[in-house]
Formats: C-alpha cells, sequence, structure tokens
C-alpha cells in the first residue's frame, strides 16, 4: 500500500531523527528514547477496547483474530508458538517497541519480552515485533486470565 503525502512527510522527518539520535547518542540511549515515546502514544481507549476482546476471547488465537478484526496494531497480528508476531507500518517502527511492550503487559498484566528484530531503518524491508508470552504452555493457546 502507497504512502500518501502526509506519511511520507512523517518517515522523512521520523527517520531524519533517528539519524541525528543515532549520530549523536549511544544505541541503548536510542532504544529507550523510542520505547518511553511509544509507550505514551497509546490512547487507554485502546488498551480498554483490547482488554475486552481479551476477557471474550476463547484463547490467544481468537484474541489475535479478535485484535485483527479491530484493526489492532494495524490488524497485523500472528502467532508461532509462544511469540506473537507485529508487523508495523514503515512511519510506527521506531515506537511500536514501547507501544507494543505497554499494550501487551497492560492486557496480560505481567511483563512480556518485546524485541523489535527488524527495522526499516536499520535497513529491512520490513518492521517486525516480537513478544514472548512466556506464560503460555509451550504448544497450547492457553488464555492466562486477567
Amino acid at each position: 500500500m502507497p504512502l500518501d503525502a502526509e506519511h511520507k512527510e512523517q518517515d522523512r522527518w521520523i527517520k531524519t531523527l533517528v539519524d541525528k539520535m543515532d549520530d549523536a547518542l549511544c544505541e541503548e540511549a536510542c532504544n529507550q528514547i523510542m520505547e518511553k515515546c511509544g509507550r505514551q502514544c497509546i490512547p487507554s481507549h485502546v488498551i480498554s477496547e483490547a482488554a475486552r476482546a481479551y476477557s471474550q476471547a476463547s484463547d490467544i488465537d481468537d484474541f489475535l483474530t479478535r485484535l485483527n478484526e479491530m484493526k489492532m496494531n494495524g490488524g497485523n497480528l500472528s502467532r508461532e508458538g509462544n511469540i506473537i508476531q507485529i508487523r508495523c507500518e514503515k512511519f510506527y517502527c521506531g515506537c511500536s517497541l514501547g507501544w507494543n511492550k505497554a499494550f501487551f503487559e497492560a492486557i496480560f498484566q505481567r511483563p512480556v519480552d518485546v524485541k523489535l528484530v527488524e527495522s526499516i531503518v536499520s535497513g529491512a524491508d520490513r518492521c517486525l515485533i516480537k513478544a514472548d508470552l512466556v506464560f503460555i504452555m509451550a504448544g497450547s493457546a492457553y488464555l492466562p486470565a486477567i
């Protein structure tokens, strides 16, 4: 899907910002800033809607289907074992790590290990974030209670 002019400008601005941060700061500082920015931009109504979907879901796969139908995270969630994969739009890549960490920790009410696996800014052709749900038993779609 092609980006519109506003998103192209936003993409250029974010890439310039990240490039400047990379020049001036260490990688750890850059990552902390981007994660904090992402955590700040998640609206409480998004958490409420997702929590409602979670409480109505029969298992993790049903929960992800409901989130995708609601276009949460762009409707790009999938699961492989204990890992939820999140593909995000190019212009959201940098701050999506913090957004998704805040999102899944609020829903599951426990720490969730979220990692940026691939990034457009780092040269990949897509952004891919993985959330490790270690509390899900291997091979099952166990849905922990909230």
